[in-house]
Protein backbone atom coordinates (compact mmCIF):
# COMPACT_ATOMS: atom_id res chain seq x y z
CA UNK A 1 0.00 0.00 0.00
CA UNK A 2 1.32 3.44 -0.91
CA UNK A 3 2.07 6.20 1.57
CA UNK A 4 -0.76 8.29 0.12
CA UNK A 5 -3.26 5.58 1.02
CA UNK A 6 -2.81 6.47 4.69
CA UNK A 7 -3.57 10.17 4.12
CA UNK A 8 -6.86 11.98 3.77
CA UNK A 9 -7.48 14.35 0.88
CA UNK A 10 -6.15 17.41 2.70
CA UNK A 11 -2.93 15.64 3.68
CA UNK A 12 -2.39 14.39 0.13
CA UNK A 13 -2.64 17.93 -1.22
CA UNK A 14 -0.24 19.17 1.45
CA UNK A 15 2.39 16.43 1.32
CA UNK A 16 2.43 15.10 -2.25
CA UNK A 17 3.04 16.75 -5.63
CA UNK A 18 0.20 16.65 -8.13
CA UNK A 19 2.06 14.08 -10.21
CA UNK A 20 4.68 11.86 -8.59
CA UNK A 21 7.23 11.44 -11.35
CA UNK A 22 8.72 8.08 -12.20
CA UNK A 23 11.80 7.60 -10.04
CA UNK A 24 14.91 5.77 -11.19
CA UNK A 25 13.91 2.79 -9.04
CA UNK A 26 10.42 2.69 -10.54
CA UNK A 27 11.85 2.96 -14.04
CA UNK A 28 14.10 0.00 -13.25
CA UNK A 29 11.12 -1.94 -11.89
CA UNK A 30 9.26 -1.26 -15.14
CA UNK A 31 11.79 -3.46 -16.93
CA UNK A 32 10.50 -6.53 -15.10
CA UNK A 33 6.76 -5.87 -15.04
CA UNK A 34 4.50 -8.52 -16.46
CA UNK A 35 2.30 -8.33 -19.56
CA UNK A 36 -0.86 -7.68 -17.54
CA UNK A 37 0.63 -4.59 -15.91
CA UNK A 38 2.00 -3.43 -19.27
CA UNK A 39 -1.44 -3.82 -20.88
CA UNK A 40 -3.01 -1.81 -18.05
CA UNK A 41 -0.45 0.99 -18.46
CA UNK A 42 -1.04 1.13 -22.22
CA UNK A 43 -4.77 1.61 -21.62
CA UNK A 44 -3.97 4.24 -18.96
CA UNK A 45 -1.73 6.07 -21.42
CA UNK A 46 -4.47 6.42 -24.03
CA UNK A 47 -7.00 7.42 -21.34
CA UNK A 48 -4.65 10.17 -20.17
CA UNK A 49 -4.08 11.23 -23.77
CA UNK A 50 -7.84 11.57 -24.33
CA UNK A 51 -8.18 13.60 -21.11
CA UNK A 52 -5.43 15.94 -22.31
CA UNK A 53 -7.14 16.44 -25.67
CA UNK A 54 -10.48 17.10 -24.00
CA UNK A 55 -8.90 19.64 -21.66
CA UNK A 56 -7.21 21.39 -24.59
CA UNK A 57 -10.48 21.53 -26.55
CA UNK A 58 -12.37 22.85 -23.54
CA UNK A 59 -9.75 25.54 -22.90
CA UNK A 60 -9.93 26.68 -26.53
CA UNK A 61 -13.72 26.78 -26.42
CA UNK A 62 -13.71 28.94 -23.28
CA UNK A 63 -11.10 31.25 -24.79
CA UNK A 64 -13.07 31.73 -28.03
CA UNK A 65 -16.45 32.20 -26.37
CA UNK A 66 -18.27 35.54 -26.76
CA UNK A 67 -17.55 36.09 -23.10
CA UNK A 68 -14.21 34.30 -22.50
CA UNK A 69 -13.91 32.56 -19.16
CA UNK A 70 -10.76 31.84 -17.16
CA UNK A 71 -9.55 28.24 -17.47
CA UNK A 72 -6.62 28.02 -15.10
CA UNK A 73 -7.67 24.65 -13.66
CA UNK A 74 -8.32 23.17 -17.09
CA UNK A 75 -4.81 24.26 -18.09
CA UNK A 76 -3.55 22.58 -14.92
CA UNK A 77 -5.37 19.36 -15.86
CA UNK A 78 -3.87 19.55 -19.34
CA UNK A 79 -0.36 19.85 -17.90
CA UNK A 80 -0.89 16.99 -15.45
CA UNK A 81 -2.20 14.70 -18.18
CA UNK A 82 0.75 15.52 -20.39
CA UNK A 83 3.21 14.79 -17.59
CA UNK A 84 1.45 11.51 -16.81
CA UNK A 85 1.58 10.46 -20.47
CA UNK A 86 5.31 11.14 -20.55
CA UNK A 87 5.93 9.12 -17.40
CA UNK A 88 3.85 6.15 -18.58
CA UNK A 89 5.61 6.20 -21.95
CA UNK A 90 8.94 6.16 -20.12
CA UNK A 91 7.87 3.10 -18.11
CA UNK A 92 6.68 1.28 -21.23
CA UNK A 93 9.90 2.14 -23.00
CA UNK A 94 11.81 0.48 -20.15
CA UNK A 95 9.54 -2.57 -20.45
CA UNK A 96 10.32 -2.99 -24.16
CA UNK A 97 14.07 -2.75 -23.53
CA UNK A 98 13.95 -6.06 -21.64
CA UNK A 99 11.79 -7.87 -24.19
CA UNK A 100 13.40 -10.16 -26.75
CA UNK A 101 11.67 -8.16 -29.51
CA UNK A 102 12.07 -4.75 -27.93
CA UNK A 103 15.30 -3.84 -29.73
CA UNK A 104 13.78 -4.80 -33.12
CA UNK A 105 10.55 -2.89 -32.48
CA UNK A 106 12.42 0.22 -31.32
CA UNK A 107 14.12 0.45 -34.73
CA UNK A 108 10.85 0.55 -36.67
CA UNK A 109 9.98 4.11 -37.65
CA UNK A 110 6.38 4.73 -36.62
CA UNK A 111 6.27 2.15 -33.82
CA UNK A 112 6.98 3.91 -30.53
CA UNK A 113 7.25 2.48 -27.01
CA UNK A 114 3.50 2.53 -26.31
CA UNK A 115 2.44 0.61 -29.42
CA UNK A 116 5.44 -1.72 -29.04
CA UNK A 117 4.68 -2.51 -25.40
CA UNK A 118 0.99 -2.97 -26.08
CA UNK A 119 1.40 -5.37 -29.00
CA UNK A 120 4.07 -7.43 -27.25
CA UNK A 121 2.10 -7.56 -23.98
CA UNK A 122 -1.11 -8.66 -25.72
CA UNK A 123 0.57 -11.34 -27.83
CA UNK A 124 3.09 -12.53 -25.17
CA UNK A 125 4.46 -15.20 -27.56
CA UNK A 126 4.87 -15.50 -31.35
CA UNK A 127 2.40 -17.56 -33.37
CA UNK A 128 3.07 -20.42 -35.80
CA UNK A 129 1.78 -18.20 -38.61
CA UNK A 130 1.03 -14.50 -38.93
CA UNK A 131 -2.55 -15.42 -39.82
CA UNK A 132 -3.12 -16.39 -36.19
CA UNK A 133 -2.14 -12.86 -35.17
CA UNK A 134 -4.41 -11.31 -37.81
CA UNK A 135 -7.38 -13.25 -36.41
CA UNK A 136 -6.49 -12.37 -32.81
CA UNK A 137 -6.26 -8.69 -33.77
CA UNK A 138 -9.48 -8.69 -35.81
CA UNK A 139 -7.62 -8.16 -39.10
CA UNK A 140 -8.22 -11.48 -40.85
CA UNK A 141 -10.61 -9.99 -43.46
CA UNK A 142 -12.71 -12.77 -45.06
CA UNK A 143 -11.12 -15.28 -42.69
CA UNK A 144 -12.24 -13.36 -39.60
CA UNK A 145 -14.85 -15.13 -37.52
CA UNK A 146 -17.94 -12.90 -37.41
CA UNK A 147 -19.03 -11.47 -34.08
CA UNK A 148 -22.59 -12.50 -33.37
CA UNK A 149 -24.75 -10.77 -30.77
CA UNK A 150 -24.59 -12.49 -27.39
CA UNK A 151 -21.32 -14.22 -28.20
CA UNK A 152 -17.85 -13.50 -26.93
CA UNK A 153 -15.98 -11.17 -29.25
CA UNK A 154 -13.69 -13.38 -31.43
CA UNK A 155 -10.77 -10.97 -31.35
CA UNK A 156 -8.85 -8.76 -28.93
CA UNK A 157 -10.31 -5.24 -28.98
CA UNK A 158 -7.31 -3.57 -27.37
CA UNK A 159 -4.91 -5.22 -29.82
CA UNK A 160 -7.09 -4.18 -32.75
CA UNK A 161 -7.02 -0.60 -31.47
CA UNK A 162 -3.23 -0.69 -31.19
CA UNK A 163 -3.03 -1.93 -34.78
CA UNK A 164 -5.23 0.99 -35.82
CA UNK A 165 -2.81 3.37 -34.10
CA UNK A 166 0.07 1.70 -35.93
CA UNK A 167 -1.70 2.15 -39.26
CA UNK A 168 -2.33 5.82 -38.51
CA UNK A 169 1.33 6.24 -37.68
CA UNK A 170 2.48 4.62 -40.94
CA UNK A 171 0.07 6.82 -42.89
CA UNK A 172 1.25 10.05 -41.22
CA UNK A 173 4.92 9.17 -41.64
CA UNK A 174 4.65 7.98 -45.24
CA UNK A 175 6.07 11.29 -46.49
CA UNK A 176 8.55 11.75 -43.64
CA UNK A 177 12.20 12.16 -44.64
CA UNK A 178 15.33 11.82 -42.55
CA UNK A 179 18.26 14.25 -42.54
CA UNK A 180 19.60 12.67 -45.71
CA UNK A 181 16.33 13.35 -47.52
CA UNK A 182 15.36 9.67 -47.57
CA UNK A 183 11.91 8.33 -46.79
CA UNK A 184 12.66 6.49 -43.57
CA UNK A 185 9.33 4.88 -42.66
CA UNK A 186 9.55 1.44 -44.29
CA UNK A 187 5.91 0.56 -43.68
CA UNK A 188 4.79 4.05 -44.60
CA UNK A 189 6.28 3.53 -48.05
CA UNK A 190 4.51 0.20 -48.41
CA UNK A 191 1.29 1.91 -47.33
CA UNK A 192 1.71 4.45 -50.14
CA UNK A 193 2.37 1.74 -52.74
CA UNK A 194 -0.57 -0.33 -51.55
CA UNK A 195 -2.86 2.69 -51.61
CA UNK A 196 -1.93 3.36 -55.24
CA UNK A 197 -2.57 -0.32 -56.02
CA UNK A 198 -5.97 -0.28 -54.29
CA UNK A 199 -6.92 2.89 -56.16
CA UNK A 200 -5.99 1.27 -59.48
CA UNK A 201 -7.99 -1.85 -58.65
CA UNK A 202 -11.00 0.26 -57.73
CA UNK A 203 -10.77 2.43 -60.85
CA UNK A 204 -10.61 -0.68 -63.05
CA UNK A 205 -13.75 -2.07 -61.46
CA UNK A 206 -11.93 -4.95 -59.79
CA UNK A 207 -13.41 -4.10 -56.39
CA UNK A 208 -16.98 -4.03 -57.69
CA UNK A 209 -18.06 -7.06 -55.65
CA UNK A 210 -16.89 -5.37 -52.47
CA UNK A 211 -18.63 -2.14 -53.46
CA UNK A 212 -21.86 -4.06 -54.13
CA UNK A 213 -21.74 -5.57 -50.65
CA UNK A 214 -21.29 -2.17 -49.02
CA UNK A 215 -23.97 -0.36 -51.04
CA UNK A 216 -26.96 -1.34 -48.82
CA UNK A 217 -25.09 -0.22 -45.68
CA UNK A 218 -24.85 3.49 -46.51
CA UNK A 219 -27.40 6.20 -47.09
CA UNK A 220 -28.25 7.18 -50.65
CA UNK A 221 -27.35 10.81 -49.97
CA UNK A 222 -23.81 10.05 -48.83
CA UNK A 223 -20.66 10.51 -50.89
CA UNK A 224 -19.75 6.88 -50.26
CA UNK A 225 -23.00 5.73 -51.91
CA UNK A 226 -22.00 7.42 -55.18
CA UNK A 227 -18.75 5.46 -55.27
CA UNK A 228 -20.35 2.14 -54.32
CA UNK A 229 -23.16 2.60 -56.85
CA UNK A 230 -20.53 3.10 -59.56
CA UNK A 231 -18.75 -0.10 -58.52
CA UNK A 232 -15.87 1.72 -56.89
CA UNK A 233 -14.61 2.12 -53.33
CA UNK A 234 -14.65 5.54 -51.64
CA UNK A 235 -11.30 7.18 -50.79
CA UNK A 236 -11.69 6.45 -47.08
CA UNK A 237 -12.05 2.71 -47.68
CA UNK A 238 -9.14 2.64 -50.11
CA UNK A 239 -7.00 4.35 -47.49
CA UNK A 240 -8.21 1.99 -44.77
CA UNK A 241 -7.41 -1.08 -46.85
CA UNK A 242 -3.90 0.24 -47.51
CA UNK A 243 -3.30 0.98 -43.82
CA UNK A 244 -4.49 -2.46 -42.73
CA UNK A 245 -2.29 -4.11 -45.38
CA UNK A 246 0.77 -2.22 -44.11
CA UNK A 247 -0.02 -3.19 -40.51
CA UNK A 248 -0.41 -6.85 -41.48
CA UNK A 249 2.94 -6.71 -43.25
CA UNK A 250 4.49 -5.29 -40.08
CA UNK A 251 2.87 -7.96 -37.89
CA UNK A 252 4.05 -10.69 -40.28
CA UNK A 253 7.62 -9.39 -40.10
CA UNK A 254 7.47 -9.06 -36.34
CA UNK A 255 6.24 -12.62 -35.96
CA UNK A 256 8.88 -13.94 -38.38
CA UNK A 257 11.71 -12.27 -36.46
CA UNK A 258 10.22 -13.27 -33.10
CA UNK A 259 10.07 -16.93 -34.12
CA UNK A 260 13.66 -16.81 -35.35
CA UNK A 261 14.87 -15.21 -32.12
CA UNK A 262 13.19 -17.89 -30.03
CA UNK A 263 14.76 -20.69 -32.05
CA UNK A 264 11.65 -21.57 -34.05
CA UNK A 265 11.43 -21.88 -37.81
CA UNK A 266 9.18 -19.22 -39.32
CA UNK A 267 6.47 -20.56 -41.60
CA UNK A 268 6.66 -19.61 -45.26
CA UNK A 269 4.36 -16.72 -46.19
CA UNK A 270 0.99 -17.83 -47.56
CA UNK A 271 1.72 -16.39 -51.02
CA UNK A 272 4.81 -18.59 -51.36
CA UNK A 273 3.70 -21.70 -49.49
CA UNK A 274 0.24 -22.03 -51.07
CA UNK A 275 0.26 -20.03 -54.29
CA UNK A 276 3.83 -20.26 -55.53
CA UNK A 277 4.28 -16.49 -55.70
CA UNK A 278 7.70 -14.92 -55.33
CA UNK A 279 6.60 -11.57 -53.93
CA UNK A 280 8.01 -12.12 -50.47
CA UNK A 281 8.98 -8.87 -48.72
CA UNK A 282 11.71 -9.47 -46.13
CA UNK A 283 11.71 -7.62 -42.79
CA UNK A 284 13.50 -4.25 -42.91
CA UNK A 285 15.62 -5.32 -39.93
CA UNK A 286 16.66 -8.99 -39.99
CA UNK A 287 16.62 -11.25 -36.96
Amino acid sequence: MTYAAYLDDEEIVEHAPAIIRLTRDLAQAARTMGPKEARFLVDAYYTSQENRKRAANQARALQKAEQPEPHVLIDWLFDQSRILETQIRRALDAYTQEHIMGEWMRQIVGIGPVISAGILAHLETPRPTAGRIYAFAGLAADGQKPWERGEKRPYNVQLKTLCWHAGQSFMKLAAHQNEQGEYDCFYGQHYRRRKAFEQKMSDEGRRADIAKGWLPRVGETTEAYKHYAAGRLPPSQIDGRARRWAVKLFLSHMNEVWLARTGQKPAAPFSIARQGHADYIPPPIPA
